[in-house]
């Protein structure tokens, strides 16, 4: 999320857009787009896996915005398996992702983060 986070100077100087990438399960970055709404960044992740193909089964979402139901409604038809944010989720979405198995953490700060969902995949 560090290096994730230092990517986007536009991000850092306005505070205006949103940020998201995907990254390997490994931490390899794949893509990484801004955009000034939450949903459109997310968007263009999928579909730069879509044009490419790209299978997300071994991917994840890192954004700057909050994890909405909707949000975790298109990690799960893209079948990512982690969803991770700056921000906080909403209830819904972390219950959706309990249901789907995905991983979501949110409220990273630096070293510290909160697991919502699939605490039993990350390692502290």
């Amino acid at each position: 999320m560090t290096e994730f986070l230092r990517t986007s100077d536009l991000h850092k100087k306005t505070g205006g857009v949103h940020s998201a990438a995907l990254y390997s399960t490994n931490g390899k970055r794949i893509v990484f787009f801004n955009e000034i709404g939450r949903h459109n960044a997310v968007d263009k992740l999928i579909g730069y896996a879509v044009r490419k193909p790209l299978s997300l089964a071994e991917a994840m979402i890192l954004s700057t915005g909050r994890l909405s139901s909707e949000i975790l409604s298109k990690a799960i038809a893209a079948k990512t398996p982690v969803v991770v944010s700056e921000a906080s989720p909403t209830s819904l979405a972390v219950v959706m992702a309990w249901e789907s198995g995905i991983v979501m953490i949110g409220n990273v700060r630096g070293r510290k983060f909160r697991v919502y969902s699939g605490r039993e995949y990350v390692k502290e």
